[in-house]
């Protein structure tokens, strides 16, 4: 049997590297041919890594209402009560509604993040030479817009995945790969920026277009 239909037999069984789940034809050619038998470790970790990433583990997290409530409790018991008489009062009152007013509706530069970069060093050799593995990694987790970019590799690779969206998909994408790669992996993640020029509140406007609820 040829090496490309031994790896499309391990794609659609989902054996291991030690043989387990197929025929004794496969497991003879896996004796054989170390590449093969790397592609089914590879195959099998993947596998094991995505079952990980799908477990939900954010029961233990708060939800996202109750902390800000939480926050603004904490801050009520410690912000210091100012005494001010009363026509000082008056005027500091106006001077805020006219600063309200210019923060509201005059444009100002400020820098948006739009993505996240996300940088691997020490990628074992196996995993980081194989796009295949790492593609198929980033379309089973979802990230189908995301990029591939291999840096080098000596005795061990350096990686980019850049065009994520968010922070948390750059976290699970490091935690999946240091799990396949089976090395001792770093990791950093680049908030991409974009410059931009809008009022408050535009901004408010364009948070509540990408997010109605």
């Amino acid at each position: 049997m040829h090496c490309r239909e031994i790896r499309d037999r391990i794609d659609s069984q989902g054996g291991g590297s030690d043989g387990r789940g197929m025929d004794p034809e496969m497991q003879k050619h896996l004796e054989a041919c170390p590449d093969c038998r790397e592609y089914a470790r590879l195959s099998e970790a993947l596998s094991s890594t995505l079952a990980a990433a799908r477990t939900d583990d954010s029961a233990s997290v708060k939800p996202i209402e109750q902390q800000r409530r939480e926050v603004e409790a904490r801050l009520e018991r410690v912000r210091p009560r100012p005494i001010l008489a009363r026509p000082a009062w008056r005027l500091g009152a106006a001077a805020v509604a006219v600063v309200l007013v210019v923060v509201a509706f005059v444009p100002f530069t400020h820098y948006r993040t739009v993505g996240y970069d996300l940088n691997l060093h020490n990628v074992s050799l196996e995993l980081g030479q194989n796009d295949e593995h790492i593609c198929e990694l980033l379309a089973r987790l979802g990230l189908i817009e995301a990029g591939v970019d291999l840096k080098g590799c000596d005795t061990t690779c350096s990686l980019a995945i850049f065009d994520l969206k968010t922070e948390s998909e750059a976290q699970m994408v490091a935690g999946a790969i240091a799990r396949l790669s089976e090395t001792d992996l770093t990791s950093s993640i680049v908030p991409i920026r974009a410059k931009s020029s809008q009022s408050l509140l535009e901004q408010a406007n364009d948070l509540l277009r990408r997010d109605p609820s």
